[in-house]
C-alpha cells in the first residue's frame, strides 16, 4: 500500500487517501476497520474511492462494524470489556440515589 502510493502520487485513489489521512480521526478509523487480519486496506487504491467525501464514507461504514464485532478474541473487544463490570453487574451496584447514581451506573455498564 505505501509502495502504491509513493509511486502513483496522481492517481486518484492514491490523492483521496493521503487527503483522508490527514486527521487523526479518519486514520484511527481506518486502523480499526482494518485490524482484522482478513481484511486489506489495499482495496481502497483498488476500489472506486476516489473523491474523499466516498471515501470517509466507506471508512465509517467498514468502520461501525469492526469496532462493535461481538468476537471475544478480538484485541478491541477484549481491551474494552477488560476490568469493566457488565450492565447487568452496573445496574446492581448502589453507586448513589436519584438519576445520578442511575446515570453513573449505566455509564459504567456501557463503557
Amino acid at each position: 500500500m505505501i509502495e502504491r502510493l509513493r509511486s502513483s502520487p496522481d492517481d486518484p485513489a492514491c490523492t483521496a487517501l493521503r487527503e483522508v489521512m490527514q486527521t487523526p480521526l479518519m486514520v484511527a478509523m481506518l486502523r480499526t476497520a482494518y485490524e482484522d487480519p482478513d481484511t486489506d486496506p489495499v482495496e481502497l487504491l483498488e476500489g472506486s474511492w476516489t473523491e474523499r467525501a466516498a471515501l470517509e464514507a466507506h471508512l465509517l461504514d467498514t468502520f461501525v462494524p469492526a469496532a462493535f464485532r461481538d468476537d471475544p478474541s478480538s484485541p478491541r473487544q477484549h481491551a474494552r470489556l477488560a476490568g469493566l463490570p457488565g450492565p447487568a453487574h452496573a445496574a446492581t451496584q448502589h453507586q448513589g440515589t436519584g438519576l445520578v447514581g442511575v446515570t453513573r451506573g449505566i455509564a459504567m455498564g456501557v463503557a
